[in-house]
């Protein structure tokens, strides 16, 4: 590691040689933004912020809290996410087309005032929890991933690096040479990042600096974007979308309802991190785009994007008032006609828990498919001691396309 260190400092200073002066300016830019929002918005006045001083869509929203965290100070960390919905990413805004908040169930299943209440009393634990040094108490949080970790370093800018990407952040500990562990959450692979960062022992570094470097030609650009780092990642377009077919299954017998005990594949733990988000996005612009025939009413919730911790990727409400939840599951290679997948005991659980309204959404050969098979949670059986499930494609029967 200390062979890396001197070849990453070396790459720094002449970075720094270069764009020292430009840099230096910008960074004295972006923190007087810092101190101004600082003072509109200080730790101990979060928890009495109105849902008119958070939430955006409403007037002179340009200087609520969320604005400054998203656009105002985007220089500091960006999370401008085109896959994620405004409710998704902040937990409440206002829909001026439909004159009303929009925000996520898990806030409030009865009114915007309870939502926005509860969103607030995680904006302020999420911050002491950080301040105080609590990662655990700052994975668990319920609030967006990229906008959690984008307050943590607003309000703890010595201690954190600005950087909200768990794929940028993948790519830069394999970069660099740093050990991590494949699905780690992305608030610990932040922490070991920091943690290389206060080990090069630049007082002159400061985590704005580190990170504009990073993200330079001169740093680890060209890893960050080259094909390699980007491909597995790329979302899923229209185009591809509106060409997957969707095939519901369901077993011949019990003996197939059974299945098989799970075994090892040969994928790769980081190349299953690959597949899963892979097959979050296809299975997620399959729904957005039949919306009107699974009569679903309002937003699609995408769980994956939205919490670390959630025991299903995705759900939304149908026309009657059902609430439908769906688990993807995805391989990166070709399994044939075997639907094989884990499944983690929490999974399970609340599989067994809402079983006439829980799906499992299974995508073989995620990079390649051309087909979405579905499941029903109670067609679901799996191993008690390994909690994984795998069924012969040949033991099936295709109920409708």
């Amino acid at each position: 590691m200390t062979e890396e260190r001197n070849v990453f400092l070396a790459k720094y200073d002449a970075w720094l040689r270069d764009n020292g002066t430009e840099k230096l300016r910008e960074q004295t830019k972006m923190m007087r933004l810092l101190d101004e929002f600082h003072k509109r918005f200080p730790p101990d006045r979060l928890g009495k912020l109105t849902i008119e001083e958070y939430a955006m869509g409403l007037e002179n929203s340009r200087e609520n809290f969320c604005y400054w965290v998203e656009q105002k100070l985007d220089d500091l960390g960006t999370i401008i996410a085109r896959s994620l919905t405004a409710p998704q990413k902040f937990g409440i805004v206002f829909s001026k087309s439909k004159a009303r908040y929009d925000y996520l169930p898990r806030w409030s299943r009865s009114s915007p005032e309870e939502a926005f209440t509860n969103i607030r009393s995680a904006l302020t634990r999420l911050v002491e929890d950080d301040l105080n040094g609590n990662l655990k108490g700052v994975s668990g949080n319920l609030m967006n991933p990229l906008f959690k970790m984008k307050i943590c370093y607003l309000y703890n800018p010595g201690n954190e690096l600005p950087i909200n990407s768990d794929k940028d952040l993948y790519v830069l500990l394999a970069a660099i040479g740093i050990p991590y562990s494949a699905g780690e959450n992305r608030i610990f692979m932040r922490k070991r990042l920091f943690d290389y960062y206060r080990s090069l022992g630049r007082d002159d570094m400061t985590p704005w600096l580190f990170m504009a470097f990073v993200y330079s030609w001169g740093g680890y650009r060209s890893a960050l974007r080259s094909p390699d780092a980007t491909s597995l990642h790329a979302p899923v377009g229209r185009k591809e979308a509106k060409g997957m077919s969707m095939v519901d299954m369901k077993p011949r017998n019990d003996q197939a309802r059974h299945g098989l005990v799970w075994g090892d594949t040969t994928e790769t733990m980081e190349r299953k991190r690959l597949a899963g988000k892979k097959g979050q996005e296809v299975v997620e612009a399959w729904l957005r785009n039949h919306k009107a025939q699974l009569d679903i009413l309002g937003d699609i919730v995408c769980e994956c994007d939205d919490n670390d911790f959630a025991h299903y990727d995705i759900s939304y409400v149908t026309m009657a008032g059902r609430q439908i939840f769906i688990e993807v599951k995805a391989t990166g290679i070709d399994q044939g006609d075997f639907v094989k997948f884990q499944m983690s005991l929490a999974e399970h659980r609340f599989m067994m828990d809402h079983l006439d309204s829980y799906f499992v959404y299974f995508v073989n050969n995620v990079f390649h498919a051309t087909e979405i098979k579905r499941i029903s949670g109670r067609d679901v059986v799996v191993s008690p001691i390994e909690y994984g499930a795998s069924m012969s494609g040949g033991d099936f029967e295709k109920v409708k396309n």
